[in-house]
């Protein structure tokens, strides 16, 4: 996946919604981090797989939601767009790590065949 410029306009208005008005330098400075990776990947600066790229968004939005007060998030036009580009995060492509997470897997069906204590030799 590679981070585009739509994708940088939902963040641009994301951005819009959340109002700073006492000016918290954290939640400045995570939204400026955000929006400089994702303007570095769409000039090509960036060298990081499609996963990489959205697994540092996914961080990234996440530490802004925190930082986000709780009467701001029932907004929900904010919460709208936060779950909109969440969604299109991980929707797009599993993590690293994930590849081989199975929640159906059954260990029982790999089972040796000989009973409890006994060997193949």
């Amino acid at each position: 996946m590679r981070l585009n410029e739509e994708l940088l306009e939902k963040v641009e208005e994301f951005f819009d919604l959340i109002p700073n008005d006492e000016g918290d330098v954290e939640l400045d400075s995570s939204m400026d981090r955000l929006r400089r990776l994702l303007e570095e990947d769409i000039d090509g600066r960036t060298s990081y797989s499609g996963e990489e790229l959205a697994f540092k968004m996914l961080s990234q939005m996440e530490e802004i939601w925190d930082l986000i007060p709780t009467a701001t998030k029932e907004d929900s036009d904010l919460e709208e767009y936060y779950e909109e580009i969440m969604d299109d995060l991980e929707g797009e492509d599993e993590f690293p790590g994930e590849e081989f997470e199975d929640d159906d897997f059954d260990e029982s069906k790999f089972d040796d065949g000989a009973e409890e204590g006994e060997s193949w030799d």
